[in-house]
């Protein structure tokens, strides 16, 4: 599972569309994504596995968002973006 947007490294304003690629042999059925180890919405649970994130409800800064998803067998995968910056005007 990756990050197909935002990018590692990338700075954001505004709202930012958050999307994974996620794949697996037994079949994924839900993704939750998470900011700064909390959780964002409620999971996803049809591809594109996609959040509309409004990043000026959060500090200007670095973040970390991440993304687990769980397989139809009860398997779960994280996988992180280390670091997104988010730049709004104040």
């Amino acid at each position: 599972m990756t990050f197909a947007t935002p990018v590692n490294g990338a700075s954001v304003t505004a709202t930012v569309a958050l999307v994974v690629d996620a794949s697996d042999n037994v079949g994924v059925v839900g993704v939750q994504f998470s900011l700064d180890g909390v959780d964002l919405g409620i999971e996803k649970t049809e591809v594109p596995y996609a959040l509309m994130w409004n990043s000026a409800r959060v500090p200007n800064g670095t973040h970390v968002l991440a993304a687990t998803a769980r397989d139809a067998a009860g398997n779960r995968q994280t996988t992180s973006i280390d670091v997104v910056s988010v730049l709004n005007l104040p």
